[in-house]
This record gives structure tokens, sequence and C-alpha cells, in this order.
């Protein structure tokens, strides 16, 4: 066991101490996600001035779980919103449905669900991927 780390206490009257943690924290990374060899785990907004508007968005909905949508049905709304506009973009009626999920994992485990799940619909008990 790593006697370092034994327990996590943060004290917010030092947000310096806490800054220095997380900057030692952040020089831990190996790879320079900035060089463009990356893809698929980092995403980031090409344009610099962009930034400022992701951290003011961040400060309006960062404490949002939509997970509950009867305590934030502004989340749901935004949800139904760009589900209606990939609709769109393929060409849906208003009878196309969806949802969206947390990542690129959780959408293929989804997708793999909903062909299951259509399968059963169909009769097939033993689908093969």
């Amino acid at each position: 066991m790593n006697s370092s780390v034994i327990s996590i206490s943060i004290d917010f009257d030092n947000l310096d101490e806490l800054m220095h943690k997380l900057e030692r924290y952040h020089s831990f990374e190996k790879t320079d996600v900035k060089s463009g060899q990356v893809s698929g785990c980092v995403y980031k907004l090409p344009k610099s001035d962009m930034t400022a508007v992701y951290h003011q968005i961040f400060n309006l909905f960062g404490d949002s779980n939509p997970l509950h949508v009867d305590v934030f049905p502004d989340i749901r709304t935004m949800e139904a919103e760009v589900v209606r506009c990939v609709a769109a973009m393929f060409h849906g009626d208003e009878n196309v449905c969806g949802t969206m999920t947390s990542g690129g994992t959780e959408s293929l485990l989804m997708a793999c669900k909903t062909y299951r799940d259509f399968a059963l619909s169909k009769g097939i008990t033993k689908p093969e991927m």
C-alpha cells in the first residue's frame, strides 16, 4: 500500500494548497494531448475563445444531473432538442425518437442492447454478434 495516499482531505480555506496539489497531479500526464496525436479520448474545442464559452456553460450546468429530470427539466429539454436536430439530419419523421448517452462506450453498449431488444421482439432469443 502506498503510504503517501492514506486519505483525501481538502481544506477549502486553503485554495492555494489545493491548486498546488492539483497542478502536481496534472504533471503526471505522460502524453502531450495537445500534439494532435491522441484521438478518441480528449475533447477540446479548437478555438481558445470557445473555451471561455465552455466555462460559462459549465458554470450554469456543472452541478446538474441528467439522471434526475424531475429536478433538472432544463437538461431533459436540451436532450430533446439535440435528439430532434439529429433526427432531422437523418431525415427522420415525427415518430423518430432517441436518447443521449454519457460517452462512446455507453453508446456502443446501448446500441447492442437496442438490437438485442429488437431481436427479442422478432422472436430471436439467441442472437449472434
